[in-house]
């Protein structure tokens, strides 16, 4: 049985075989999560950031993150980073729990998601959870708007 908890250490997340696997199938944002958090240039640690982990039997196998968007001029929107589950784990509904948590604990701080993918499973997935296509955008390839009230 799978669990998703908040990663509140000060260290870097405990993901190293996750970055390994990701770095295996070309994707290589799991290496900048981890760059960035020991440079202290992103360790989720601004109002309304979290960073997710998924674990399985002590062992983490996901995670996910959400910021303030970097590349929006507004603070109120949000932005979802570094989405990854073990390739062995997918399609058993970690992912989907994983970002409706992400999306339910935005709710009160951000107005919109915004993320980018660049493949056609991350395109399925986040359209079938809401999100839709940005056409004309550099940094965002999807967006969500939220509907209440940012406090």
């Amino acid at each position: 049985m799978f669990h998703i908890k908040q990663y509140m250490g000060a260290e870097c997340p405990p993901i190293l075989p996750l970055v390994e696997e990701a770095l295996d199938e070309g994707f290589e944002f799991l290496s900048r999560l981890m760059r960035d958090w020991e440079s202290g240039e992103n360790s989720f640690d601004q109002r309304g950031e979290v960073l997710f982990l998924i674990w399985n039997d002590g062992v983490p196998v996901g995670v996910g993150g959400l910021n303030v968007d970097p590349y929006a001029l507004d603070t109120c929107i949000g932005r979802v980073r570094h989405v990854y589950v073990s390739r062995q784990f997918r399609r058993r509904g970690m992912g989907r729990a994983l970002l409706l948590e992400l999306i339910n604990i935005s709710q009160h701080r951000f107005r919109m998601l915004r993320l980018r993918t660049n493949t056609e499973q991350g395109d399925s997935f986040y359209r079938e959870l809401g999100f839709v296509p940005i056409v004309e955008s550099n940094d965002s390839t999807h967006c969500l708007n939220l509907t209440s009230d940012v406090v």
